[in-house]
């Protein structure tokens, strides 16, 4: 506030100010430009109801929401505002694994006495005896079944193969399969992610820069929770996958066409605890796409690589994963040169697959091309966690003038 103060005259917050509006906000714009963690804005809004005024259009333009509860608050406050006052610019969402707070007494079970829960675990299937007693392991035993029971058998066959087909339809690209979900984590899940997507299209239009640390259970794509987001330019997706899946992991399908979430994106930086296993990378490398960071697992899965690509930063999972990867064995290096070794195998298979994907030619020279590639051999692992990811949210921060 004491910046402030150095440029506005005791008699700015008056009615009666000398200069128009205009001018103060240009002051303002400036005052506020490097004000991320918001401090300026809250005491000069505090000041009086005119510096309240003319601050309205910088509330909101940095935001970080820790945890799903701060997400749904905001949420239902942000979406009530006037259009003119949606001015979110640059946001940082992180919501951890929420189901020990879908099963609060999982929580006591689960970190106190595991071997004493006497909580009912959902993911837990315990057989029960015709009287409906717990069974043991010893006391199972075999006999021939009637023909009722053959019967009720091949119906509850056909019953699976029918659910089996429902379950090839599981298209998730939306959560409308996930709100048909009946348990707590589902439904929690469901909650969150709808609100993210409600607060995603709500500051669709001034979207700039976005980071999304995210535990999930859910199987779904990335286009189910986030929205085109038309201005978005800078984007950081942090996925881990919980232990508790809340619904199928059958393979996911697109029922419809892959859409282009992000026209502008111009920088993508990209961390999974697991390597993916289907196309959901598609609606994240289009262009004008200048920037890629990720892991080297991947970045092998990326169906195509936009023209405009001039900047890759490659870094390895853990060696066993890598030189599996590339179809080697740990065993068939010396350690002391497995390192050297390694990074030379990992450069050659990515120029020749950057080759590919921009020319479809690998005969064509390398230093024809645009793109550069950066193997980060010693690459700092806390730049992978989610305070990693934090802080390259605020590296990225842009601050634009309000209209």
């Amino acid at each position: 506030m004491a910046q402030l103060s150095r440029i506005l005259p005791p008699y700015a917050t008056s009615s009666h100010a000398p200069f128009p509006r205009e001018i103060w906000r240009a002051i303002i714009d400036f005052v506020f430009f490097d004000d991320p963690n918001g401090a300026t804005l809250r005491s000069a809004s505090e000041a009086s109801r005119a510096l309240r005024d003319l601050t309205y259009a910088h509330r909101h333009q940095s935001v970080i929401l820790d945890g799903w509860e701060k997400l749904l608050s905001f949420e239902a406050y942000f979406c009530t505002l006037p259009t003119k006052q949606r001015r979110l610019v640059n946001l940082y969402v992180h919501l951890p694994e929420m189901y020990l707070d879908a099963y609060p007494k999982g929580r006591q079970a689960t970190l106190e006495d595991p071997d004493n829960a006497d909580w009912d675990d959902p993911s837990v299937y315990v057989g029960e005896d015709s009287d409906g007693e717990e069974s043991e392991d010893g006391d199972v035993e075999f006999s021939s079944i009637s023909k009722e029971e053959q019967a009720e058998l091949a119906q509850e066959v056909e019953d699976l193969n029918e659910d089996a087909q429902d379950y090839s339809g599981y298209h998730g690209q939306d959560l409308s399969q996930l709100a048909l979900d009946q348990s707590v984590l589902g439904r929690l899940e469901y909650k969150v992610f709808s609100a993210l997507r409600r607060l995603l299209e709500a500051s669709a239009t001034t979207l700039s820069v976005l980071t999304l640390c995210w535990c999930r259970s859910s199987h779904i794509y990335t286009e189910a929770v986030i929205p085109v987001l038309p201005n978005l330019r800078s984007l950081a997706i942090h996925t881990m996958y919980g232990k508790y899946k809340a619904n199928s992991t059958a393979p996911l399908h697109r029922s419809i066409a892959t859409p282009v979430l992000f026209p502008s994106l111009e920088r993508l930086r990209i961390h999974s605890d697991v390597p993916h296993m289907d196309d959901d990378f598609k609606v994240l490398t289009a262009p004008p796409l200048r920037f890629i960071s990720a892991s080297t697992s991947t970045y092998l899965q990326l169906v195509s690589l936009p023209e405009t690509l001039e900047e890759v930063q490659v870094w390895a999972w853990d060696v066993k994963v890598d030189l599996r990867m590339f179809k080697s064995a740990p065993q068939d290096y010396d350690s002391k040169h497995l390192g050297k070794r390694l990074h030379r195998m990992k450069q050659e298979t990515l120029l020749q697959k950057f080759k590919a994907f921009r020319t479809g030619n690998e005969k064509d020279a390398w230093d024809q091309r645009d793109a550069s590639v950066f193997l980060l051999e010693r690459f700092n692992p806390g730049s992978l966690t989610v305070q990693g990811f934090k802080r390259y949210w605020l590296e990225q921060l842009t601050f634009e003038e309000p209209e």
